[in-house]
């Protein structure tokens, strides 16, 4: 169950979490001979696909991988969420592993040491509401309508904060102790 995998490259690195599906499958697919497989029959359980090497073509300006990741569920399903981070860098991994998944009524996100980052299930909810942990410093909440102004309200406080053209939401809140924060759209 590789939650945690890097992808080196010649400076740094690209380390990649997957939080979402919880029992997913993380699979390394590549290499000379399979870098264009494909699982055709749908199967997953039994690796009987074909390498689509037809119509490949090998250029020198054709940036063409040899490896991917492939991430998917455990188990089929009609719907799937799928949650992953990445971050570029030479150290990158200690900030990854901390990040938990976040799922509250309002949507499912994630929060790492410093950052909360929530994503909105439903645009029309009347209200939005989750526990912020201490340390936390800049909440990011997306898939809410654009220009729309919501109060903000946690711990006997309140302030307004106006989202962005593309429907997002960021605010700087750091707190002591948990705190429910609550947000209503005015």
């Amino acid at each position: 169950r590789d939650e945690l995998m890097t992808i080196p490259g010649t400076s740094t690195s690209l380390v990649v979490r997957k939080l979402l599906p919880r029992n997913g499958v993380v699979r390394k697919v590549g290499g000379p001979d399979y870098r264009y497989y494909v699982e055709t029959d749908g199967d997953e359980k039994t690796l009987d696909g074909e390498n689509m090497v037809t119509g490949a073509s090998e250029q020198p300006w054709f940036d063409a991988g040899m490896w991917r990741l492939e991430i998917q569920p455990e188990t089929g399903q009609k719907t799937d969420r799928f949650l992953v981070l990445l971050k570029p860098g030479k150290a990158a991994t200690a900030d990854l592993r901390r990040a938990q998944l976040l799922v509250t009524n309002s949507g499912d996100g994630l929060e790492t040491p410093h950052t909360l980052v929530l994503f909105v299930a439903d645009q029309q909810q009347a209200g939005i509401e989750y526990l912020a942990n201490p340390g936390k410093r800049l909440h990011i909440l997306t898939g809410l309508p654009p220009d729309r102004t919501f109060r903000v309200a946690h711990a006997g406080k309140s302030f307004e904060v106006t989202t962005s053209p593309e429907g997002i939401l960021n605010f700087d809140l750091s707190v002591a102790d948990p705190t429910m924060v609550r947000m209503q759209s005015l």
